[in-house]
Formats: structure tokens, C-alpha cells, sequence
């Protein structure tokens, strides 16, 4: 359980996340570590994820998805043809990936690219709100009610408040809060 949240506007796209593991046999606890990171691909595209759900997704999508083609496609249609076909073979690979009823699943996260900010759902469909916010998680209807009635706020403020917000709402949501810029 956790809050992953973010915002895209002109001046580029944040993410942030909670810090918090809730596991039912030893409650929730704080991880060593982030759900959202920076990286730079080894074809030099610069991405910022954050994600919920299990924790091997995360540290698959942080040290292991690599992409090294360079982009032929921009926005979303790069999104879904190549960024997220590199995922479900990885997903797959590493056995993160589900197949139940001929359906495969994959993880949720969300991701920022190339000034646009993307929702990567578990059947590996890419979303783009016209809005540009987004939060995913056990707190996502909190965090977006409270960035959405604090649009006065710089974006950073913003996903704080968001993350306050879930984290005071629900007990699988707590700081400290990690927000990355791209």
C-alpha cells in the first residue's frame, strides 16, 4: 500500500512518493530505499518512475529495465510501442509478470518522459490526463482531491499536500516523502 502522485505542467513533471511497507504479518514500516527514481537509460532518455504494488517491480524498473534503442516514436505512442514492450519482457523474465486466464499482468507505476506524465496500468495500457495529475495507490483519491484544490500551490507544494493528505486519510500511506523533478 503507498501513494505515488504526480503533476505535469510547462515547467516540467514532478512525482512523489510515501515511504511506507505494509506487510499483514509486521504492520507498516518505513523502507530503506524509494518508490520514485530518476534514471537515464543507456539510449541517454532521462525518465523519472514511481511506483506501488510489489517491491521487486520497483527494484526491476530501477536497476534492471534498461533501454537501449534510440527512441523512434516520441510521447505516447513511444510509451506504448517501445518503453512499455521493454517492461513486460522484463516483467516477464524476471517473473514479475502474472498470467492467469490467458490475461497477463504486470505492475502500476507511473512515469514522467519527455515532459509528459504517463499511468502505466497492471495490462500494461499507457494513460495521459488532459488535467496532468495523477496518483496511484491506497491514497491516490486522497492526494488528487487535495492537488487538485490546491492548484495555487507550486507543484512541489502541491504533491506534498497530496501526500500529507492521503498519509492523515489512510494508515498505509506516511512520510518522509521522496518527490523527484523531471
Amino acid at each position: 500500500m503507498t501513494c505515488v502522485c504526480g503533476i505535469r505542467t510547462e515547467n516540467g513533471v514532478w512525482i512523489g512518493a510515501d515511504s511506507i511497507v505494509t506487510y499483514p504479518w509486521y504492520g507498516h514500516r518505513r523502507m530503506r530505499g524509494v518508490k520514485v527514481f530518476r534514471r537515464i537509460m543507456s539510449n541517454e532518455e532521462q525518465f523519472v518512475i514511481g511506483s506501488c504494488g510489489s517491491p521487486r517491480m520497483l527494484q526491476l524498473l530501477q536497476y534492471q529495465l534498461n533501454l537501449t534503442e534510440t527512441a523512434t516514436q516520441s510521447g505516447i505512442a513511444y510509451m506504448v510501442t517501445e518503453f512499455v514492450e521493454v517492461v513486460r519482457e522484463l516483467f516477464k523474465n524476471a517473473g514479475v509478470a502474472k498470467v492467469e486466464n490467458n490475461e497477463e499482468s504486470g505492475g502500476l507505476f507511473l512515469a514522467a518522459y519527455d515532459g509528459a506524465l504517463y499511468r502505466i496500468d497492471s495490462d500494461y495500457q499507457v494513460m495521459e490526463m488532459e488535467d496532468g495529475m495523477m496518483a496511484i495507490g491506497s491514497g491516490d483519491d486522497w492526494a488528487l482531491g487535495a492537488m487538485k484544490a490546491r492548484e495555487d500551490l507550486e507543484p512541489e507544494a502541491r504533491i506534498r499536500c497530496g501526500l500529507e493528505t492521503a498519509s492523515y486519510f489512510t494508515g498505509t500511506v506516511g512520510p518522509p516523502f521522496v518527490i523527484e523533478k523531471l
